[in-house]
């Protein structure tokens, strides 16, 4: 600035001599302000850099959680370690066999129509009871006819005389 203030055509011309005055006072504040500047964005600059660390320390911290909600969320996940959604799944298919192995016990317990007692199910004792049932309903049949048939022999035995009853 200086250099171009000394040239002949400007000392001469007030214009270019104001000019070039007010031009240096300007840069002089320039400088000022951007030394002042400077050492603010030293502090920005400190700042994004925790900013950055911070960041990343939670990108790592939400892509955990989300390994953690779903193994195969992420290509990061660890594929052998089940997520929510992986364990969710576990318990589903457990609960599953569960009931199925419940449900298939019951029904070989209670059995078939047609079990025998020797098939050791509910309904081959049902089946057994009912044949013994059976039984005694015939057996009982059986003892009323042979009560029937004796009250027959001896109403027609009070008609007639034995020999030798009466003569003892």
């Amino acid at each position: 600035m200086a250099a171009a203030r000394g040239t002949t055509g400007c000392t001469a011309d007030p214009v270019c001599a104001g000019t070039l005055a007010q031009v240096q006072t300007g840069v002089g504040t320039l400088r000022t302000n951007t030394q002042a500047a400077a050492g603010g964005l030293g502090d920005v600059s400190d700042g994004l850099g925790a900013l950055k660390t911070s960041l990343t320390g939670a990108a790592a911290g939400l892509a955990a959680v989300e390994c953690g909600l779903s193994n195969t969320a992420l290509a990061a996940c660890d594929a052998d370690r089940a997520g929510l959604l992986q364990g969710v799944g576990q318990v589903d298919a457990g609960v599953s066999l569960l009931v199925d192995t419940v449900v298939a016990n019951v029904q070989a317990g209670v059995g078939t129509n047609a079990d025998t007692p020797a098939d050791e199910t509910l309904r081959g004792g049902v089946n057994g009871l009912q044949t013994g049932v059976d039984a005694i309903d015939a057996g009982s049949r059986l003892v009323a006819g042979l009560a029937q048939a004796q009250r027959r022999r001896r109403a027609g035995r009070r008609g007639q005389r034995r020999p030798g009853r009466w003569a003892r």
